[in-house]
Protein backbone atom coordinates (compact mmCIF):
# COMPACT_ATOMS: atom_id res chain seq x y z
CA UNK A 1 0.00 0.00 0.00
CA UNK A 2 2.93 2.56 0.18
CA UNK A 3 2.74 3.12 -3.52
CA UNK A 4 -0.72 4.73 -2.96
CA UNK A 5 0.68 6.87 0.31
CA UNK A 6 -0.61 10.73 0.03
CA UNK A 7 2.40 13.04 -0.33
CA UNK A 8 2.74 16.72 0.48
CA UNK A 9 3.66 19.65 -1.08
CA UNK A 10 4.24 23.18 0.10
CA UNK A 11 2.47 25.46 -2.45
CA UNK A 12 2.65 28.60 -1.03
CA UNK A 13 4.90 30.50 -3.27
CA UNK A 14 3.64 28.91 -6.75
CA UNK A 15 2.02 30.80 -9.31
CA UNK A 16 -1.91 31.34 -9.61
CA UNK A 17 -3.55 31.26 -13.41
CA UNK A 18 -6.63 33.79 -12.87
CA UNK A 19 -7.67 33.41 -16.36
CA UNK A 20 -9.18 30.14 -16.52
CA UNK A 21 -12.50 29.06 -14.93
CA UNK A 22 -12.09 25.89 -12.23
CA UNK A 23 -15.98 25.89 -12.60
CA UNK A 24 -18.00 23.86 -9.71
CA UNK A 25 -18.80 24.54 -6.09
CA UNK A 26 -15.47 24.19 -3.65
CA UNK A 27 -12.63 26.67 -3.00
CA UNK A 28 -10.21 25.75 -5.44
CA UNK A 29 -7.68 27.16 -8.09
CA UNK A 30 -5.23 26.58 -10.55
CA UNK A 31 -1.73 26.83 -10.14
CA UNK A 32 2.09 26.37 -11.93
CA UNK A 33 4.81 24.21 -10.61
CA UNK A 34 7.82 26.12 -10.31
CA UNK A 35 10.43 23.87 -11.95
CA UNK A 36 8.17 21.96 -14.53
CA UNK A 37 5.47 24.66 -15.59
CA UNK A 38 3.07 22.10 -15.17
CA UNK A 39 -0.88 23.19 -14.25
CA UNK A 40 -2.30 21.58 -10.93
CA UNK A 41 -5.55 22.60 -9.10
CA UNK A 42 -6.00 22.70 -5.36
CA UNK A 43 -9.14 22.74 -4.12
CA UNK A 44 -10.32 22.82 -0.22
CA UNK A 45 -13.21 21.89 1.24
CA UNK A 46 -16.76 22.67 -0.04
CA UNK A 47 -17.88 26.54 1.09
CA UNK A 48 -21.08 27.92 1.25
CA UNK A 49 -21.92 31.09 0.00
CA UNK A 50 -21.50 32.97 3.14
CA UNK A 51 -18.70 31.17 3.52
CA UNK A 52 -19.21 28.57 5.66
CA UNK A 53 -16.81 25.18 5.45
CA UNK A 54 -20.03 23.14 5.93
CA UNK A 55 -17.72 19.75 5.77
CA UNK A 56 -13.97 20.40 6.71
CA UNK A 57 -13.00 17.35 6.14
CA UNK A 58 -13.99 16.75 2.37
CA UNK A 59 -10.69 17.05 0.45
CA UNK A 60 -9.64 14.41 2.62
CA UNK A 61 -12.04 12.22 1.16
CA UNK A 62 -10.99 13.03 -2.17
CA UNK A 63 -7.41 12.19 -1.19
CA UNK A 64 -8.29 8.72 0.66
CA UNK A 65 -11.23 8.13 -2.28
CA UNK A 66 -8.47 8.24 -5.38
CA UNK A 67 -6.14 6.02 -3.66
CA UNK A 68 -8.81 3.08 -3.06
CA UNK A 69 -9.69 3.58 -6.65
CA UNK A 70 -6.07 3.15 -7.74
CA UNK A 71 -5.45 0.31 -5.72
CA UNK A 72 -8.52 -1.50 -6.68
CA UNK A 73 -7.51 -0.59 -10.45
CA UNK A 74 -9.69 1.83 -11.87
CA UNK A 75 -8.01 4.64 -13.43
CA UNK A 76 -8.15 7.68 -11.36
CA UNK A 77 -6.95 11.75 -11.61
CA UNK A 78 -4.37 11.35 -8.24
CA UNK A 79 -4.87 13.51 -5.46
CA UNK A 80 -2.33 14.38 -2.54
CA UNK A 81 -1.88 17.25 0.51
CA UNK A 82 -1.26 20.46 -0.33
CA UNK A 83 -0.50 23.21 1.79
CA UNK A 84 -0.79 26.72 0.77
CA UNK A 85 -0.53 29.45 3.47
CA UNK A 86 -2.01 32.50 2.26
CA UNK A 87 -5.22 30.24 1.59
CA UNK A 88 -8.21 30.75 3.82
CA UNK A 89 -8.44 27.17 4.22
CA UNK A 90 -4.32 26.20 3.94
CA UNK A 91 -4.40 22.75 3.34
CA UNK A 92 -6.66 20.97 0.46
CA UNK A 93 -5.56 18.61 -2.72
CA UNK A 94 -3.69 18.88 -5.26
CA UNK A 95 -4.13 17.41 -8.83
CA UNK A 96 -2.05 17.81 -11.55
CA UNK A 97 -4.34 18.95 -14.42
CA UNK A 98 -5.68 16.31 -16.99
CA UNK A 99 -5.28 18.95 -19.67
CA UNK A 100 -3.16 21.66 -21.12
CA UNK A 101 -5.26 24.48 -22.55
CA UNK A 102 -3.01 25.25 -25.42
CA UNK A 103 -3.05 21.53 -26.28
CA UNK A 104 -6.70 19.83 -25.62
CA UNK A 105 -9.51 20.31 -23.38
CA UNK A 106 -11.98 18.48 -21.21
CA UNK A 107 -15.56 18.47 -22.43
CA UNK A 108 -17.68 17.62 -19.69
CA UNK A 109 -20.51 15.49 -19.46
CA UNK A 110 -23.49 18.27 -19.16
CA UNK A 111 -22.37 19.33 -22.60
CA UNK A 112 -22.99 15.98 -24.11
CA UNK A 113 -26.39 16.13 -22.70
CA UNK A 114 -27.11 19.67 -23.04
CA UNK A 115 -26.28 19.23 -26.90
CA UNK A 116 -28.35 15.91 -27.38
CA UNK A 117 -31.37 17.53 -25.52
CA UNK A 118 -31.39 21.02 -25.39
CA UNK A 119 -34.62 20.93 -23.60
CA UNK A 120 -32.64 19.30 -20.51
CA UNK A 121 -31.87 21.89 -17.38
CA UNK A 122 -29.87 19.87 -15.02
CA UNK A 123 -31.20 22.31 -12.55
CA UNK A 124 -34.76 21.31 -12.68
CA UNK A 125 -34.77 17.95 -14.67
CA UNK A 126 -33.02 16.11 -12.05
CA UNK A 127 -34.62 12.41 -12.10
CA UNK A 128 -34.10 12.52 -16.31
CA UNK A 129 -30.30 12.36 -15.45
CA UNK A 130 -30.53 8.81 -16.49
CA UNK A 131 -28.27 5.85 -17.32
CA UNK A 132 -30.17 5.80 -20.63
CA UNK A 133 -29.90 9.93 -21.04
CA UNK A 134 -26.68 9.27 -20.66
CA UNK A 135 -25.87 6.41 -22.75
CA UNK A 136 -28.04 7.85 -25.56
CA UNK A 137 -26.43 10.77 -25.44
CA UNK A 138 -23.13 9.30 -25.61
CA UNK A 139 -24.32 7.30 -28.50
CA UNK A 140 -25.29 10.57 -30.41
CA UNK A 141 -22.15 11.61 -30.40
CA UNK A 142 -20.23 8.54 -31.76
CA UNK A 143 -19.08 8.26 -28.41
CA UNK A 144 -20.30 5.21 -27.71
CA UNK A 145 -17.23 3.34 -26.60
CA UNK A 146 -17.29 5.10 -23.49
CA UNK A 147 -20.50 3.58 -21.93
CA UNK A 148 -18.60 1.18 -20.48
CA UNK A 149 -16.23 3.77 -18.85
CA UNK A 150 -19.65 5.02 -17.53
CA UNK A 151 -20.67 1.70 -15.89
CA UNK A 152 -17.11 2.14 -14.01
CA UNK A 153 -17.97 5.67 -12.84
CA UNK A 154 -21.18 3.58 -11.27
CA UNK A 155 -19.15 0.90 -9.92
CA UNK A 156 -16.49 3.39 -8.08
CA UNK A 157 -19.12 5.55 -6.65
CA UNK A 158 -21.21 3.01 -5.10
CA UNK A 159 -17.66 1.26 -3.40
CA UNK A 160 -17.05 4.95 -2.03
CA UNK A 161 -20.57 5.95 -1.64
CA UNK A 162 -20.14 8.80 -3.87
CA UNK A 163 -23.22 11.03 -3.83
CA UNK A 164 -22.49 13.62 -6.02
CA UNK A 165 -21.73 11.96 -9.74
CA UNK A 166 -23.44 15.22 -11.28
CA UNK A 167 -22.96 16.29 -15.32
CA UNK A 168 -19.95 18.12 -14.70
CA UNK A 169 -17.79 15.57 -12.47
CA UNK A 170 -17.05 13.07 -15.62
CA UNK A 171 -16.00 14.04 -19.32
CA UNK A 172 -13.89 13.33 -22.60
CA UNK A 173 -10.66 14.49 -23.26
CA UNK A 174 -10.33 15.44 -26.47
CA UNK A 175 -6.56 15.82 -28.01
CA UNK A 176 -6.42 19.04 -30.41
CA UNK A 177 -2.51 19.11 -30.55
CA UNK A 178 -1.96 15.20 -30.66
CA UNK A 179 -4.91 15.16 -33.78
CA UNK A 180 -3.12 17.92 -35.76
CA UNK A 181 0.81 16.05 -35.66
CA UNK A 182 -1.30 13.11 -37.03
CA UNK A 183 -3.18 15.10 -40.09
CA UNK A 184 0.28 16.36 -40.26
CA UNK A 185 2.27 13.22 -41.02
CA UNK A 186 -0.31 12.21 -43.09
CA UNK A 187 -0.18 14.64 -45.57
CA UNK A 188 3.53 14.59 -46.07
CA UNK A 189 2.89 10.72 -47.25
CA UNK A 190 1.07 12.12 -49.79
CA UNK A 191 -0.92 9.07 -50.70
CA UNK A 192 -4.68 9.73 -49.72
CA UNK A 193 -5.46 11.62 -53.48
CA UNK A 194 -7.14 15.61 -53.70
CA UNK A 195 -10.09 14.60 -51.76
CA UNK A 196 -8.00 13.10 -49.35
CA UNK A 197 -6.02 15.66 -48.40
CA UNK A 198 -9.25 18.37 -48.77
CA UNK A 199 -10.87 16.25 -46.01
CA UNK A 200 -7.64 16.38 -43.72
CA UNK A 201 -6.39 20.00 -44.06
CA UNK A 202 -10.30 20.56 -43.44
CA UNK A 203 -10.03 18.58 -39.95
CA UNK A 204 -6.57 20.65 -39.25
CA UNK A 205 -7.64 23.34 -39.84
CA UNK A 206 -11.24 22.88 -36.94
CA UNK A 207 -8.49 21.29 -34.82
CA UNK A 208 -6.50 24.20 -34.50
CA UNK A 209 -9.95 26.35 -34.04
CA UNK A 210 -10.51 24.09 -31.01
CA UNK A 211 -7.45 25.19 -29.44
CA UNK A 212 -8.49 28.82 -30.09
CA UNK A 213 -11.64 28.40 -28.81
CA UNK A 214 -10.47 26.83 -26.15
CA UNK A 215 -8.31 29.74 -24.79
CA UNK A 216 -11.30 31.70 -24.84
CA UNK A 217 -13.56 29.09 -23.15
CA UNK A 218 -15.95 29.30 -25.75
CA UNK A 219 -19.25 26.53 -25.96
CA UNK A 220 -19.91 24.61 -28.75
CA UNK A 221 -23.06 24.05 -30.54
CA UNK A 222 -23.92 20.60 -30.80
CA UNK A 223 -23.27 20.11 -34.64
CA UNK A 224 -20.00 21.42 -33.55
CA UNK A 225 -19.44 18.60 -30.93
CA UNK A 226 -20.07 16.03 -32.97
CA UNK A 227 -17.08 17.03 -35.75
CA UNK A 228 -15.09 17.12 -32.27
CA UNK A 229 -16.04 13.58 -31.62
CA UNK A 230 -15.51 12.55 -35.40
CA UNK A 231 -12.56 14.49 -36.34
CA UNK A 232 -10.27 14.54 -32.91
CA UNK A 233 -7.88 11.86 -31.45
CA UNK A 234 -10.05 11.49 -27.55
CA UNK A 235 -10.57 9.33 -24.34
CA UNK A 236 -12.69 9.09 -21.65
CA UNK A 237 -10.89 11.30 -18.60
CA UNK A 238 -9.96 9.62 -15.62
CA UNK A 239 -11.90 9.50 -12.28
CA UNK A 240 -12.22 12.84 -10.61
CA UNK A 241 -14.12 15.03 -8.08
CA UNK A 242 -15.17 12.04 -6.05
CA UNK A 243 -14.66 14.15 -2.73
CA UNK A 244 -18.56 13.20 -1.67
CA UNK A 245 -17.88 10.40 -0.07
CA UNK A 246 -16.83 8.39 2.89
CA UNK A 247 -19.09 9.72 5.72
CA UNK A 248 -17.42 13.04 4.78
CA UNK A 249 -20.37 14.65 6.19
CA UNK A 250 -20.11 13.31 9.24
CA UNK A 251 -17.80 14.37 12.29
CA UNK A 252 -14.79 12.39 13.49
CA UNK A 253 -16.77 10.68 16.51
CA UNK A 254 -20.00 10.14 14.72
CA UNK A 255 -17.66 8.49 11.88
CA UNK A 256 -15.82 6.61 15.15
CA UNK A 257 -19.02 5.41 16.38
CA UNK A 258 -20.33 3.93 13.34
CA UNK A 259 -16.89 1.84 13.07
CA UNK A 260 -17.94 0.49 16.43
CA UNK A 261 -21.48 -0.45 15.48
CA UNK A 262 -21.98 -2.84 12.73
CA UNK A 263 -25.41 -2.58 12.33
CA UNK A 264 -25.13 1.18 11.93
CA UNK A 265 -22.46 1.01 9.72
CA UNK A 266 -24.09 -1.27 7.88
CA UNK A 267 -27.82 1.29 8.02
CA UNK A 268 -25.38 3.70 6.57
CA UNK A 269 -23.90 2.13 3.81
CA UNK A 270 -27.77 0.85 2.33
CA UNK A 271 -28.75 4.36 2.47
CA UNK A 272 -25.95 5.80 0.43
CA UNK A 273 -27.93 6.97 -3.16
CA UNK A 274 -26.28 7.99 -6.83
CA UNK A 275 -26.93 11.31 -8.51
CA UNK A 276 -26.99 9.01 -11.41
CA UNK A 277 -31.11 7.58 -12.21
CA UNK A 278 -32.67 4.61 -13.12
CA UNK A 279 -35.13 5.51 -16.21
CA UNK A 280 -38.94 6.30 -15.02
CA UNK A 281 -37.66 6.17 -11.16
CA UNK A 282 -38.43 9.92 -9.29
CA UNK A 283 -36.31 9.06 -6.76
CA UNK A 284 -32.70 8.01 -6.72
CA UNK A 285 -31.44 4.91 -6.36
CA UNK A 286 -29.11 3.09 -3.75
CA UNK A 287 -25.64 2.79 -5.34
CA UNK A 288 -26.08 -1.57 -4.93
CA UNK A 289 -29.88 -1.06 -7.14
CA UNK A 290 -28.56 0.64 -9.66
CA UNK A 291 -25.29 -1.36 -10.55
CA UNK A 292 -27.57 -4.21 -10.13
Amino acid sequence: MDNFEATFTDISDWEQIVHYSTGGTRSKYITVHPVTNEEYFFKGSKETPNGEIRYPTEFWSEIVSSKIGQSLGFKMLDYNIAYDKKHRQRIGCLSKSMILHSENKLTEGIYYLTGFNSKYNPDKDKSKYTFQFIREALSHFNLQQYINNIIEVIIFDSIISNSDRHQENWGVIMYYKQTIAVIEKQLSAKKLGFWGNIDLKFKRFMNKSFIILNKQEKKMSSNTLKFHSEATLHQFAPIYDSGCCLGREHEEAKVEKMLNDIQMLEAYIKKGDSEIHWENLEKKSNHFDLVS
